[in-house]
């Protein structure tokens, strides 16, 4: 054992949605990288033996102690299994339906958070000049920021030993100074505000006995918006506010109209690293939180454009308080039972492209980023070019022709606005009802 400490609140709440899901797997992040070219195995899998020496958290394991408490245990000692799928043989069609069912199995199968690396890792080779790689881990090892870095390590990491040459091993810090820092900071004005921002009169139909078990049966719709993107980005621009709080209080506005109600409450996550720790954008674990945003359409003749103003400086203050997690928001408001939101919008940016294969055996053709999370709707928005949505939902709870009702409607908001955007709340919300 080279190390002992306590989880952060994010990991702690991660760790109970993971380990008491029923059915299929949730709280869990499934990658799947496209490659032509050879991959020698032996080489593979010394470099993923490099990365795991590397970095503390692929060498955690997770317990419960007698009073409840979740800690992680950073030992030396761990075991790597790479799955080799030989599929060199089948068709098209027949490798398709392969991947399918071996990812609906995978899905009901649990990774053991106890033994180290708490992740599993396969090799599928599809023919003699392609294959693809298939990393898939529970949310509680690190978060979406971290898989650049893993990325670009694994390709210099493999680069080097394909070469012959053995990378310098340097070990990067673990997470205990970061949960040690955030424990200890003043929590002052983080109470006044959250106490403020979230109004505890109102959230009587989020508040819930338990949080889980949680039972899911997933489905995926995506959504282009690279038609109107362009004139996105400058409506956004003119209103003086983020693409991401535009977006944010659009998708807002619909769920108001879904539910029929004026006080709406959704998940977002963000980064918590903060700039005191040093060389913090380079760490890998879990870094971020899921805060509680709120939207209140009491007064639905309000312009737009005045009411996304102030989302703006709301959010950006929510946002300096980004080490607030929701066991934490709980405290502050006193409520007596647990927030559940069901509703979450996530905004991604895991870019793995800008990486040098002149002189490697293969290249990068594709990748995916499928997500697994606990909420019943699921909106992750790819900020990039070309922009795109995709809904993961409970198919349990919803019927695939009301996504599609959703997300269109989400995208003929976006167009309304691009053309006026002197528009009431009220108005926006009509278009719901019409369509």
């Amino acid at each position: 054992m080279v190390d002992i400490y306590n989880a952060s609140h994010a990991q702690d709440y991660y760790y109970k949605g993971y380990t008491n899901s029923q059915g299929e797997n949730v709280l869990w992040l499934d990658l799947d990288f496209s490659f032509s070219g050879e991959i020698d195995l032996v080489i593979f899998k010394k470099t993923w033996e490099h990365i795991i020496r590397k970095y503390p958290i692929f060498r955690t394991a997770f317990f419960l102690t007698n009073e409840n408490n979740l800690i992680q245990v950073v030992g030396n000692l761990f075991e790597l299994n790479v799955q080799l799928l030989d599929w060199r043989n089948l068709s098209d069609t027949e490798l398709s339906i392969k991947i399918r069912e071996i990812k609906r199995d995978d899905y009901l199968n649990k990774v053991s958070l106890e033994k180290p690396p708490i992740f599993k890792l396969a090799v599928i080779l599809k023919d003699n000049e392609k294959f693809s790689v298939w990393w898939r881990f529970p949310v509680l090892l690190m978060d979406g920021w971290n898989i650049p870095i893993i990325y670009n390590d694994f390709i210099s990491t493999y680069n080097s030993l394909e070469k012959g040459h053995y990378p310098s091993l340097i070990v990067r810090e673990s997470m205990k100074e970061y949960i040690s820092i955030t424990k200890r900071r003043d929590k002052t004005e983080e109470i006044l505000f959250w106490k403020e921002y979230i109004n505890k009169e109102k959230i009587s139909y989020y508040i819930q006995p338990s949080l889980y078990p949680i039972t899911r049966n997933f489905k995926r719709m995506d959504l282009d918006l690279s038609d109107i993107e362009s004139q996105m980005r400058i409506t956004a621009k003119s209103l003086g506010v983020s693409l991401s709080t535009y977006c944010q209080t659009c998708y807002m506005l619909i769920l108001s109209a879904l539910k029929n109600e004026k006080y709406i409450i959704c998940r977002t996550t963000v980064a918590d690293r903060p700039s005191t720790i040093h060389n913090m954008s380079n760490r890998v674990g879990l870094y971020t939180n899921e805060l509680l945003m709120r939207s209140d359409f009491m007064d639905d003749n309000c312009l737009f454009s005045d009411f996304i103003k102030k989302a703006q400086e709301e959010q950006n203050k929510a946002l300096t308080f980004s080490s607030s997690s929701i066991y934490d928001i709980q405290e502050y408001l006193g409520v007596k039972g647990n927030i559940v939101v069901d509703d979450t919008i996530t905004f991604e940016n895991m870019p793995v492209t800008d990486v040098q294969y002149s002189d490697m055996s293969f290249n990068i053709e594709s990748y995916n980023f499928e997500h697994h999370p606990d909420g019943k709707l699921n909106l992750f928005i790819w900020a990039g070019s070309p922009m795109k949505l995709k809904m993961i939902y409970d198919s349990c709870s919803y019927e695939e022709n009301q996504i599609a009702h959703i997300l269109n409607n989400f995208k003929s908001m976006l167009s309304l606005l691009n053309e006026n955007r002197k528009i009431t709340i009220k108005q926006l919300q009509r278009t719901y009802e019409i369509n």
